[in-house]
């Protein structure tokens, strides 16, 4: 089992600047995305016409609507881009060594799994319904008064108090062994799944009868 960080709460003063660096990156450049994708659809279809030799113009909805869109969304990308890099500077205030120390240990719970480890639990995090439904898995590592919690995929990381991270068991799935969840992040609740082993632990942990964290 790896060491605790002494530096916990330097390095809980740089997570929230971390996280929204990365997620406001990832959703300025699914922006700019947009933004090309509402610009190439009437260009394409104009240059479609004009080759097959088609004298009638696109439709109007391709002409005012699609331009309209992609400005919107341009400057919502370029807002979005512009608190990526407020949270940047941030993040550069803070000393390299303190950045690096948080990455490696990002990266290590990324490669533990829950099965084998007493010290290892995951959850999953269910986004939306029917064919937009999402599912992220997160998997956290527990230590005596601290989980160090990590999204997988993504690069969102907490570390949660052991007095403050609530998980509320529901029923189990209708075709799963899992049970339902509430997790209560340290910024956000959500809704998910978690295994009967990852809720055993968790529940050791919380109740303070987790004899293998240190």
């Amino acid at each position: 089992m790896a060491e605790f960080p002494e530096d916990i709460r330097q390095l809980k003063e740089l997570i929230p600047y971390r996280n929204n660096y990365y997620i406001f990156k990832d959703q300025a450049i699914q922006y700019f995305i947009i933004v090309a994708v509402f610009i190439i659809i009437p260009v394409f279809l104009f240059l479609a016409g004009t080759y097959s030799g088609r004298s009638d113009a696109p439709p109007i909805v391709f002409i005012v609507l699609f331009p309209l869109l992609a400005v919107v969304f341009l400057v919502t990308g370029i807002i979005t881009q512009n608190r990526s890099r407020q949270a940047k500077e941030k993040l550069d205030s803070f000393p390299p060594r303190l950045i690096s120390e948080l990455d490696n240990l990002v990266e290590r719970v990324k490669g533990l799994s829950p099965e084998g480890n007493t010290d290892v639990f995951d959850f999953q995090h269910v986004v939306g319904a029917g064919k937009s439904r999402t599912v992220h898995k997160w998997i956290g590592e527990l230590f005596s008064d601290y989980a160090l919690i990590v999204r997988i995929p993504g690069t969102e990381v907490f570390f949660a108090q052991r007095d403050k991270f609530l998980i509320e068991k529901g029923d189990k799935g209708l075709f799963s062994s899992s049970f339902y969840a509430e997790i209560h992040l340290p910024d956000r609740k959500v809704h998910g799944y978690i295994s009967p082993e990852s809720w055993y632990k968790y529940q050791q942990w919380k109740e303070g009868k987790f004899s293998d964290t240190p």
